[in-house]
């Protein structure tokens, strides 16, 4: 049947970074009376976030006997198991980004032993990448 010929998926994600310095400086604007300590005291209550944006399209060509069930059914179907699956994946990578940026943050050695990662995946040009 070669199920892997009959669909096209593509995924797009994007993360974006929010940090204390960006909400502290929307406060700043905010603060029409220059009181320095009274933006101070409010970067104290604020975080920095990481928000994921993930679009995906699937077009399928559906094989019998699936073909026969309606279109409008198959799609709710597919979409649930596509969100369900996405909320999941999403979950766990955001979870483990935080607690691998909480480690970063506060372990000096982990923090070189991170550096030294990419230091050896660096690429140089000319260098062949094979595989990508």
């Amino acid at each position: 049947v070669k199920l892997n010929d009959r669909f096209d998926f593509s995924v797009n994600t994007t993360l974006t970074w929010e940090d204390s310095l960006d909400q502290m400086d929307l406060a700043q604007d905010g603060n029409q009376n220059g009181d320095v300590n009274h933006v101070e005291d409010e970067d104290k209550s604020m975080d920095c976030s990481i928000t994921i944006e993930t679009q995906i399209k699937v077009d399928v060509d559906v094989p019998r006997p699936f073909s026969s069930i309606p279109k409008m059914l198959l799609q709710r179907s597919g979409n649930a198991a596509v969100k369900l699956t996405l909320k999941f994946i999403q979950g766990n990578f955001v979870d483990n980004l935080a607690k691998d940026y909480a480690k970063w943050a506060t372990e000096s050695k982990y923090r070189s032993y991170r550096a030294s990662l990419s230091e050896k995946n660096d690429v140089k040009e000319g260098d062949l990448i094979v595989g990508t």
